[in-house]
């Protein structure tokens, strides 16, 4: 893999590296951890240092644009049959408690906390003849 693959990998994962003369820094979001890249980090240092540059640069090879749409967005609603409870470990409580949990069309799938979905194939209309 890469340097710049690396990078990227660790951007997605919530982890930003930055270059400190001869050294690696990183800082991360709340509840990650670099654990599962550490190996990959140490094998890779001589090339991660060339490609972060001097001592303030940040991994801009990494960066991917997106474009943003600016114009209004609907209000977001806790969904329905959500008891307010957040899941164990849960990384933005804040937010989870005023927007509801992450739903299953989400990239990660749904969070923990998310209400499952009322089976409707085992529904009977009780006003039509059998």
């Amino acid at each position: 893999m890469s340097a710049h693959a690396l990078v990227a990998d660790l951007d997605a994962a919530g982890v930003h590296l930055t270059r400190v003369g001869d050294d690696l820094r990183f800082e991360t979001q709340p509840g990650v951890t670099i654990a599962p890249y550490r190996e990959r980090i140490l094998a890779s240092k001589p090339a991660l240092l060339s490609i972060l540059g001097g001592e303030s640069a940040s991994a801009t090879s990494a960066l991917i644009w997106h474009h943003v749409d600016q114009g209004p967005v609907e209000a977001t609603v806790p969904p329905s049959g959500w008891d307010g409870g957040l899941c164990g470990g849960c990384r933005w409580p804040v937010l989870c408690a005023v927007l509801g949990p992450r739903g299953a069309n989400l990239r990660g799938g749904p969070c923990p906390a998310y209400p499952a979905p009322i089976a409707t194939s085992h529904m009977v209309n009780r006003d039509s003849p059998t």
